[in-house]
């Protein structure tokens, strides 16, 4: 069950088990180079964010807009809890 709001960047990567729970305002960013899973029973609550896309942390790679972006795999397991406005990279 998805109760809305929920935004999803793109998608194509983003595998919802049918028994998990993900609260309003939830926002996923997945990219053609990297996948979101989500297993069964997993509960997530309102306002969480998982991230499978970031930038650089040493501002010298960043490079501001120019800069690199960095992707990769989120999963997060059978029976997970993710908190009110956590953030999952």
């Amino acid at each position: 069950m998805i109760k809305p709001p929920i935004r999803i960047d793109y998608g194509m990567n983003v595998h919802i088990h049918p028994s998990s729970f993900i609260n309003w305002g939830c926002y996923i960013a997945d990219s053609p180079d990297c996948t979101i899973v989500i297993g069964e029973n997993t509960l997530i609550d309102m306002e969480a964010r998982i991230l499978g896309v970031t930038h650089p942390i040493d501002w010298r790679q960043r490079q501001g807009r120019r800069g690199p972006s960095l992707a990769g795999d989120v999963k997060i397991g059978n029976d997970g809890f993710i908190g009110a406005g956590v953030t999952v990279l």
